[in-house]
């Protein structure tokens, strides 16, 4: 017979690999910046709907070519509920969400 896997255990195997996916993805993020010498290197991206449960959701994410691989990326990063569909709402959640779990200050 296998493992069994308990819901306490699979949260905490989802928060480490998530800690690694943060980890790996800022060290990314930094060569991308390097690479790209302050100009931009990729782009955000976004789209905002209504679940079933009428709960307003944002999801985000960021597309860019990583010049090693020679290789366009396309990494979601969130989808996060939200109140106020306007842009500058979205804009603000973007940038809270990229400062929070990411660690990134745009």
């Amino acid at each position: 017979s296998g493992a069994v896997l308990t819901i306490g255990g699979f949260f905490d195997r989802t928060r480490a690999e998530f800690a690694v996916f943060q980890r790996y993805f800022s060290k990314v993020i930094d060569y991308q910046m390097e690479k790209a010498g302050g100009n931009a290197f990729g782009q955000i991206l976004h789209d905002g709907g209504t679940l079933d449960n009428h709960i307003k959701h944002q999801a985000f994410g960021l597309q860019f070519v990583d010049p090693r691989w020679n290789q366009n990326f396309v990494i979601c990063l969130g989808l996060t509920p939200l109140k106020d569909g306007t842009a500058p709402a979205v804009a603000d959640l973007l940038r809270r969400e990229l400062k929070d779990t990411y660690k990134y200050d745009p």
